[in-house]
């Protein structure tokens, strides 16, 4: 009988000592989770409540349409210089993705001359709808509708809306184009 209570005690003990570390565990790690979110507390709490970004004018956005024109005009006749490919959220690489032909038999690449681009890029043609500009901090984003053919066959269909950056020295810093 006493050999049985011993046992029934030792039991007793051994389940007592599991349910604490289990709790313990629960605990520290409910500790660990709370330290988590008072961090993401604290860095949402830094961020501002408001970012001013000053308005473009109806007269802003024409000059930005304008701007637009010209980068895409200059891209197709080999003449773009503000980025390159190197980055894939830049504006040469959106460009590239709009004027681009899937399956055509002309590849461009370091070895290519101007004359390659000029003859590449002549049959393309686009219309902008859409347009509108905004501040970002120091950029300016536009974006804008983009309806881009091919010797007068529409191409890239799906890719219809696009977006580019320009810097405070009117250059573009970044591009992204979207599908529908």
């Amino acid at each position: 009988m006493k050999s049985l209570i011993r046992i029934i005690q030792v039991i007793i003990v051994i389940a007592l000592v599991i349910t604490m570390i289990t709790l313990m565990t629960l605990i520290s790690r409910q500790e660990t989770k709370n330290d988590v979110l008072k961090k993401e507390k604290d860095n949402i709490e830094k961020v501002e409540s408001k970012i001013n970004f000053e308005p473009i004018n109806q007269e802003g956005v024409k000059k930005y349409e304008k701007k637009t024109r010209e980068k895409l005009n200059s891209f197709l006749k080999n003449d773009y210089k503000d980025d390159s490919a190197d980055d894939k959220e830049s504006a040469y690489s959106a460009m590239r993705a709009l004027f681009g032909v899937a399956g055509h038999h002309i590849i461009l690449n370091e070895d290519s001359t101007n004359k390659d681009y000029l003859d590449y890029y002549a049959p393309f043609e686009y219309k902008i709808d859409n347009f509108s500009a905004r501040n970002n901090g120091e950029d300016v984003e536009v974006m804008f509708n983009v309806k881009t053919t091919y010797d007068g066959k529409a191409i890239n269909e799906n890719n219809t809306l696009m977006k580019l950056t320009f810097n405070n020295n009117d250059e573009l810093v970044g591009g992204a184009l979207y599908g529908e």
